[in-house]
């Protein structure tokens, strides 16, 4: 599953960057800045990587875990619903979003330009969005809650955002909003999307019964027994089944 190779990434980092720490605190620290935003949008631009890249790093047990156990409970229901790609979609976006959130609000508040942005927080938020959007009535069990409506569990996300944010810079918290906002955006396109796709695969369906009826009317009751529009249709389904045999060929 998508969700659960992102966090295993995530994992797989996090105890590198340890590991490293032991060895070589130096190291570590030139890794974690080579790969984590920084504030200033000319450090930035110099390392384009890190608009990404940050979203992968934790310094934090309880950081890596809360974002996990998010992205597990989430990240598979939105796979479910609409894919890996746009999961994995939804992760990067939220990334991006959230980094150039963090950029223009550390730019517009004069923030410590030595700060530096880590953590899935921005991607997390931006599929919990996602998937509260795209299934908004879907229910899921959860260890020791049991069985629970999305939108229960997405308002405690809500809330824990909220306290989250106070202990935060604004910089910090605009990069969660960022990713909050491309989550609803991608899951909006997603819906209208689908929404769109899905009256197409009707028209088609109901157009494909008329033709049915029309030459099982023919079949018993004869050419003769349909009307001009029934003809017409008949000709037309005849025409473009000759057409779709001659292209294949």
């Amino acid at each position: 599953m998508t969700a659960l190779r992102i966090i295993l990434a995530n994992a797989v980092i996090f105890i590198a960057l340890k590991i490293i720490w032991i060895c070589s605190p130096a190291t570590a620290e030139e890794l974690v800045n080579a790969i984590s935003l920084p504030a200033g949008l000319q450090a930035a631009a110099a390392a384009p990587w890190s608009l990404i890249s940050y979203a992968c790093v934790h310094l934090n047990f309880m950081h890596l875990l809360v974002n996990s156990l998010w992205l597990a409970w989430f990240g598979a229901l939105l796979e479910r619903t609409a894919g890996s790609r746009f999961t994995i979609a939804c992760y990067a976006a939220g990334a991006i979003t959230g980094a150039a959130a963090f950029l223009i609000a550390g730019a517009a508040t004069a923030a410590n330009n030595n700060a530096i942005l880590i953590g899935a927080s921005a991607s997390t938020f931006a599929v919990i969005t996602a998937t509260l959007i795209a299934v908004p009535d879907r229910k899921v069990t959860l260890p020791l809650l049991g069985r629970l409506p999305i939108k229960w569990i997405a308002a405690a996300g809500l809330v824990f955002f909220i306290a989250a944010s106070t202990g935060m810079s604004a910089a910090q918290t605009a990069a969660h909003a960022g990713g909050l906002l491309s989550g609803a955006a991608l899951a909006t396109a997603w819906k209208i999307v689908s929404r769109r796709r899905m009256e197409v695969m009707k028209a088609r369906a109901r157009q494909q019964m008329a033709r049915n009826r029309i030459i099982e009317k023919a079949r018993k009751s004869g050419y003769t027994s349909l009307s001009r529009a029934e003809r017409v249709e008949l000709f037309n389904t005849s025409a473009n089944s000759v057409t779709t045999r001659t292209t294949a060929n």
